[in-house]
């Protein structure tokens, strides 16, 4: 399979993609970081170098190579010292390792690039093409593949969160959206799966039995339809929006940062004293 794809596909981005696969399923961790060395010297792109590194850092500590891990990671935040997830990966690297003054200085990096991330988010809120824009009459896919709206949702403020099954910010950011769950109870939350065509019944089988999925047993899991992206802009996951009582964006929010929970509580709180 691996080579049928690269006879087709032999871009570096491609073989990364691929060692990425094997290594996060746990297929073959050394086959994986195989593919990623084969891709690194060709890779222009600072993200995709940084994944790269992040990537071989993670495996390093699996395999008890530390120095090695470290070495990635310093890397990784030397490519784009903007990236959360490589400050995130190294400091819970130093923690392990039991270096507290080193974490506590990584710690304070992460609450002022959150801080940076919170004031550009909120500069920028109010340009987003989503905002003020209507969303109840949207066509989704209920989990028997039934056709339905968010409109039996009109007159309650509305969090959406569309992710994928794949998406590891996705999961990243559930943990959130639940704690937010139980503290705003009248607020209703809706999570969208984003693979249009996907199978609902294969997926649900496939994925709820996961620890990180069990809890959508209990929510509102609805699918994309085709024209799902006519009416929202944007096809970037994770992506979370607040709906107003009108059915109204009110608030649109594409990624994971760990400032997310603190813009959607703080969202949350004003629109209920409206």
């Amino acid at each position: 399979m691996i080579d049928s794809v690269l006879y087709y596909d032999s871009l570096p981005t491609t073989k990364l993609r691929i060692g990425e696969l094997l290594i996060e399923r746990n297929l073959d961790i050394e086959k994986g970081r195989e593919f990623v060395f084969k891709a690194m010297p060709n890779l222009t792109v600072p993200l995709h170098l940084c994944k790269s590194h992040l990537i071989l850092a993670k495996t390093d500590m699996q395999l008890g190579k530390y120095a090695s891990a470290e070495l990635n990671l310093k890397k990784a935040i030397a490519i784009d010292s903007t990236r959360s997830d490589a400050l995130y990966e190294y400091n819970n690297f130093l923690i392990m390792r039991e270096a507290p003054q080193q974490a506590m200085i990584m710690q304070d990096k992460i609450n002022q690039l959150n801080e940076k991330a919170k004031d550009r988010f909120i500069n920028n809120a109010g340009i987003n093409p989503n905002v003020n824009k209507y969303v109840s009459d949207i066509p989704l896919y209920d989990m028997d593949s039934n056709l339905v709206t968010l409109h039996n949702l009109k007159g309650k403020i509305v969090v959406i969160n569309r992710f994928n099954f794949w998406c590891k910010l996705c999961v990243y950011e559930f943990p959130a959206l639940q704690k937010l769950k139980r503290e705003f109870p009248s607020v209703e939350f809706v999570f969208i799966n984003s693979g249009p065509g996907e199978d609902p019944a294969e997926l649900r089988e496939k994925y709820f039995p996961k620890k990180e999925f069990s809890f959508l047993k209990n929510e509102t899991v609805l699918f994309v339809t085709k024209n799902y992206f006519d009416k929202i802009y944007g096809s970037s996951i994770p992506h979370t929006l607040i709906v107003d009582k009108k059915g109204n964006v009110r608030l649109d929010y594409v990624g994971y940062r760990k400032e997310l929970e603190d813009i959607l509580r703080d969202k949350l709180i004003d629109l209920l004293n409206e």
